[in-house]
């Protein structure tokens, strides 16, 4: 019988390791999150989490960076070629 106490007991400390542990990363991720929000870099999430679910989560948030990151590039292509655009008709304008 007390076998099976020192057993359950084991078991509910590895729980609650393995359970602090996860919410730790998930602070981690969400102080990285903060961070990516005030930079304009683009900083991945650390992968190095046990549970599949925190995992898969971290997948597809470091997805939404990378489509966020081709998002701007795309937008300062945009902007910077309707510049040149305004500019070369600018220059055909003064030069009539």
């Amino acid at each position: 019988m007390i076998y099976i106490t020192i057993l359950i007991g084991l078991c509910a400390i590895v729980f609650l390791i393995r359970l602090i542990h996860e919410r730790r990363k998930i602070r981690e991720i969400t102080v990285q999150l903060k961070d990516y929000n005030k930079e304009t870099t683009e900083m991945k999430v650390n992968l190095s989490l046990t549970n599949k679910h925190l995992e898969a989560l971290a997948v597809e948030i470091n997805q939404t960076i990378d489509q966020q990151a081709e998002a701007n590039a795309h937008t300062y292509r945009i902007e910077r070629e309707l510049k040149q655009a305004i500019a070369g008709m600018s220059h055909d304008l003064r030069t009539l």
